[in-house]
C-alpha cells in the first residue's frame, strides 16, 4: 500500500509537466467518528478542531467543461475528545486534542459551470505522517505510534476517503473553494472500536498556465 501511494504521488507530480498547475491553502475544520462496537460501552464526546492545509494540484483537460484534478496536500485532521470512564461511584473525564498530520492525495473530477463556478468529486488517499494527543490537564503530549501492529501501534497510516468540492474562479486564475472529505477507512487497531476522519475545508488558490477557466 505504501509503494502504491508513492507511485501515485510520483504520477501526480509528473502529470504537472503536461497540464496546468496551481497552489492552494486554507483552513480545515475536522472531527473524528469514534464508536465502540461492544454493547454498553460509553462512546467519547468529540468536537471539531481547526487546522490548516497547503497543497499543489494539476488540471488535466478531459473535455470543454471537465478536468481531472489530482492534488497533493499537507492536511491537518483530528478532533477534540472528552473520554469518560465510569468506575463504580467514580466518574473521571479526560480531555485532549488529537492532531493528525496527513499527506493527502485527492483525485477529483471537476465540472466547470457557467460564470466561473465549478463543482467536483472524487476519491482521496492519505498517509499519516505524524500525530499527537495534547491534554488539557497539563499532562505531557503523547506522540501517536503509526502502523499496523495491534500490540505496539495506536493508529493505521493509510486512509481512503471521498471528496466533494465547489468553488468560484476569477479570470486571473485566483479561486475560492470549499470541500468536504469523508473518511471511509477504519483507522483503529482495536477490534472492539472504529475510528474515522471527516473534515470541512475552506481554501483559496491560484491557477497558473494557459487555458484557465474563463467566464462564459
Amino acid at each position: 500500500m505504501k509503494k502504491l501511494f508513492i507511485l501515485m504521488v510520483i504520477a501526480t507530480i509528473s502529470t504537472g509537466a503536461f497540464a496546468q498547475f496551481g497552489i492552494t491553502g486554507g483552513a480545515t475544520f475536522s472531527t473524528l467518528k469514534f464508536k465502540y462496537k461492544t454493547a454498553g460501552s460509553l462512546n467519547p464526546s468529540i468536537d471539531s478542531k481547526i487546522g490548516f492545509t497547503l497543497g499543489v494540484f494539476t488540471d488535466v483537460p478531459l473535455s470543454t467543461n471537465f478536468n481531472f484534478r489530482p492534488g497533493l496536500n499537507y492536511t491537518q485532521k483530528g478532533g477534540k475528545i472528552t473520554e469518560t470512564v465510569v468506575g463504580g461511584p467514580t466518574i473521571t473525564s479526560t480531555n485532549f486534542k488529537m492532531t493528525l498530520n496527513y499527506l493527502e492525495l485527492p483525485l477529483d473530477f471537476i465540472y466547470k459551470a457557467t460564470g466561473g463556478f465549478f463543482v467536483g468529486a472524487g476519491p482521496s488517499l492519505a498517509y499519516l505522517l505524524s500525530g499527537k494527543n495534547k491534554y488539557s490537564d497539563g499532562s505531557p503530549d503523547y506522540k501517536l505510534k503509526i502502523g499496523n501492529d495491534k500490540t505496539n501501534d495506536d493508529i493505521k497510516a493509510f486512509e481512503f476517503g471521498g471528496n466533494l468540492l465547489a468553488g468560484y474562479q476569477l479570470s486571473n486564475g485566483i479561486f475560492f473553494s470549499v470541500n468536504y472529505n469523508l473518511g471511509f477507512s477504519d483507522l483503529s487497531l482495536q477490534s472492539e472500536a472504529s475510528l474515522k476522519n471527516n473534515y470541512f475545508g475552506i481554501r483559496v488558490g491560484k491557477k497558473f498556465g494557459n487555458g484557465m477557466m474563463k467566464k462564459k
